[in-house]
């Protein structure tokens, strides 16, 4: 899917990748002769190439991927059945992945636009924006988490309890395992938007603050409401959902070795 570059930057060896406004990145490396990129290693070709699009591999990869998500009202993507986990974790990742990583990337260049000031009020700008990037990383650890172990195992799993098809266990033994991982990782995110909520002053904008600023406390307001009710969703929704599957699994499960002992004994 093709996403647009926000911004460049480095990876742990050097190597220059493009930043997406999915969130993702996307290597750019001049590595001559077989790659030629000379434009990547200056100043001037980078931010030629800002708003350029490039091919995501890994949008590419998500379950429930649309092509149309940054052209997508969040805000009109109606909730399913609560019932359905697969359509329920494609909701999550179509409205509340995406939007968390889009805004991920539009506030943290709203932050470094708002923190060239030179007065007093930089000093909160500046410990928001810590807060902003702790939040930013853990999260990006955490949506890889879902989408790359739970989600798939959570669609595999209701897939195979509908068609009742065997089911294998999966390596880390049981949802229970992630999901408990994923619900710490909440109380985390809780525990760091509250800081930002305080240091912000419940979001209170100084009268007469930059329009910048002002883009940024409305765009941290929203960001923490929609992580809230990703977080809901999950706690209170899919994560039950998980447990009550795996023990339909185990009940489906003894059923059958027990109709096989019976069949085995009448033999």
């Amino acid at each position: 899917m093709k996403r647009k570059i926000v911004n460049f930057g480095n990876d742990d060896v050097g190597d220059w990748r493009a930043e997406l406004n999915c969130g993702h990145y996307q290597h750019v490396r001049h590595a001559p002769p077989l790659i030629v990129r000379e434009w990547v290693l200056s100043d001037e070709g980078r931010k030629k190439r800002i708003g350029l699009e490039l091919e995501c591999k890994k949008c590419d990869s998500l379950p429930g991927a649309d092509s149309n998500f940054f052209a997508t009202d969040f805000e009109q993507i109606e909730p399913p059945d609560g019932q359905n986990a697969a359509r329920l974790i494609d909701y999550i990742i179509q409205k509340h992945h995406s939007f968390t990583r889009q805004e991920i990337v539009r506030l943290s260049n709203l932050f470094e636009t708002s923190c060239q000031r030179k007065d007093e009020f930089l000093a909160v700008l500046l410990e928001l924006r810590s807060a902003f990037s702790t939040l930013c990383n853990d999260l990006a650890s955490h949506l890889e988490k879902e989408e790359s172990i739970l989600f798939p195992y959570l669609k595999n799993l209701e897939s195979r309890l509908l068609d009742g098809r065997p089911f294998l266990a999966p390596p880390f033994g049981s949802a229970n395992i992630p999901v408990r991982t994923l619900r710490w990782e909440h109380d985390e995110a809780k525990h760091i938007l509250s800081k930002i909520r305080s240091i912000s002053d419940e979001y209170r904008v100084a009268n007469g603050a930059d329009p910048d600023v002002q883009e940024l406390y409305a765009g941290l307001q929203k960001f923490e409401t929609d992580l809230y009710e990703h977080m809901r969703l999950e706690d209170d929704v899919l994560f039950p959902l998980a447990a009550s599957m795996e023990v339909r699994l185990t009940t489906s499960r003894c059923a059958s070795i027990h109709q096989t002992s019976n069949d085995d004994a009448k033999a």
